[in-house]
């Protein structure tokens, strides 16, 4: 059973600290929901990520992936409208919102 999700973010630039490279298709990264703010201690989800539109003008695009962490399971932090931070390392690369999830068998 695979467990889907479509993101749309915002690619940080290398000038603020971003990757000197641009998003691609197969890429692993990793993802952290930004909320609740209360709860510090939130899981890192690994993500392989299947398609992607991405405009190198403005840095933002969209993603259909698949996490790649069997024992994480979709509940309500993978539901519309949560934000989410995407991290390659221990670097920030993107922020986002997950547009959807869902789960495929």
């Amino acid at each position: 059973m695979h467990q889907g999700i479509m993101i749309q973010f915002l690619w940080i630039p290398t000038s603020f600290g971003g990757s000197s490279h641009p998003p691609m298709v197969s890429m692993n990264t990793a993802i952290r929901w930004q909320h609740p703010w209360e709860n510090r201690i939130r899981p890192i989800v690994r993500i392989k990520w299947s398609s992607l539109q991405y405009d190198q003008q403005t840095c933002e695009g969209t993603a259909h992936g698949f996490i790649l962490d069997d024992s994480i399971m979709l509940n309500k932090k993978t539901s519309s409208d949560n934000r989410i931070l995407m991290l390659q390392g221990q670097a920030l690369v993107a922020v986002g919102i997950v547009l959807k999830s869902w789960l495929e068998e």
